[in-house]
């Protein structure tokens, strides 16, 4: 039997082993991770006036937020890609949270097709914006439309599964295409290419002196289809320094408001009548 040693003898023998490795090597596929985005995912747009690209961030499914327990609060960290796209200032970055039920399959009771997510900066910190007004399924539809284009035009782009970065004079991707105002997007205003109701828009902007040590809170809506004020789900916060988080709803329905109201006034008749027999 012979014996082989390492490195071999033979210089046949040298050579093979290692082109083996080299073509197997270059044979083999390089998985590269590439923008994600699913119906009902929430995403966070962030761009910048002067700023040479746009950032799309998907936070995953509406679901974590919209059923998270009341008075909770999840930590969701730094914003991937914030900091590497806008450098550590972030004073003046327009962003905004958004996400649509586009398709009948991926609907519930709670939120039927076409119920859109959408955020509020709020201008007090310590108080709640005046929910979104809800509207027609076909209205919905439309701006609707624009988020979810947003995130599927997106899928496959980038090297990261949660953020895509875009050029900002990209006019198929990205923020300005499809947030910013005017039919065929690139303008200022983020409201979904006027598709968006009048009053406001879901995109806020930090101010000119945003800094490590300071924060803006941006109240998220739900919109089911019908008319009336939206749903109140709760509250993102992000900070000078790039980090996120969402606060959940402590204020109670206008339903616990009313029962409150009659248990008050319940007891005020009761003490009445206690009142007068004591007299």
């Amino acid at each position: 039997m012979k014996t082989l040693t390492y490195p071999p003898a033979d210089p046949v023998l040298r050579v093979v082993p290692l082109a083996v490795i080299v073509a197997a090597l270059l044979a083999a596929p390089v998985a590269l991770a590439q923008f994600a985005f699913a119906d009902r995912d929430v995403l966070l747009t962030v761009r910048k006036a002067g700023a040479t690209s746009s950032l799309l961030v998907d936070l995953g499914s509406d679901k974590q937020f919209d059923t998270a327990p009341a008075g909770s609060t999840l930590n969701l960290g730094v914003v991937p890609g914030l900091i590497s796209t806008f450098g550590p200032n972030l004073s003046g970055i327009q962003f905004s949270f958004l996400g649509t039920v586009r398709n009948a399959d991926n609907a519930d009771a709670t939120n039927p097709q076409h119920t859109l997510f959408a955020s509020r900066l709020r201008a007090d910190l310590n108080s709640q914006t005046t929910p979104w007004n809800t509207q027609s399924a076909t209205a919905q539809a439309t701006a609707g439309g624009k988020i979810f284009t947003l995130g599927n035009s997106s899928v496959g782009t980038g090297l990261n599964a949660n953020f895509a970065v875009f050029s900002s004079g990209d006019t198929s991707h990205g923020i300005n295409r499809w947030v910013g105002s005017g039919i065929s997007g690139g303008g200022s205003v983020g409201n979904l290419n006027g598709t968006w109701q009048a009053g406001g828009t879901p995109e806020g902007k930090a101010p000119d002196v945003f800094l490590n040590g300071d924060y803006l809170r941006s109240d998220f809506y739900r919109l089911v289809p019908s008319s009336g004020e939206a749903g109140y789900i709760g509250t993102f916060e992000l900070s000078g320094a790039g980090v996120l988080s969402f606060s959940t709803s402590t204020v109670p329905e206008p339903s616990e408001f009313a029962l409150v109201a009659v248990g008050l006034a319940g007891g005020l008749v009761v003490w009445a009548q206690r009142r007068l027999r004591s007299v």
